[in-house]
């Protein structure tokens, strides 16, 4: 598979270490209705990622956790993802994408405007 994981292009978390790193997971998932049962596995999940990335980047490394433009309906899965990794000596913030206008014409995504206004 060319698209997958080779030798040839294993990202080399040393190479280059980042002061901080921006996640917004969630956004465009509809946490909401039927889906409400899949918040434990993304509260799982995420938490995971970001275990993961604090391992591979260092304890310097700063993450900021999204929520919003599209949805709000996982703002509270967020929060609690940043408490658990503070807990763990992460460096977690809340980044509140909240409040932005995303357009119909753009199919309720941000659009230029308001990424430059993020």
């Amino acid at each position: 598979d060319p698209h997958g994981t080779t030798a040839d292009n294993i990202w080399n978390f040393t190479s280059w270490i980042p002061d901080a790193v921006v996640i917004n997971l969630g956004t465009n998932d509809g946490l909401t209705g039927s889906r409400e049962v899949l918040i434990s596995a993304y509260n799982a999940t995420y938490l995971d990622l970001v275990k993961s990335a604090a391992v591979a980047y260092g304890e310097q490394t700063h993450f900021f956790l999204a929520c919003g433009p599209m949805s709000d309906a996982y703002c509270d899965p967020v929060r609690w993802i940043i408490g658990q990794a503070n807990a763990m000596g992460i460096k977690a913030t809340f980044l509140d994408h909240r409040g932005f206008a995303c357009p119909d014409r753009c199919c309720r995504h941000p659009g230029a405007d308001q990424h430059v206004q993020m």
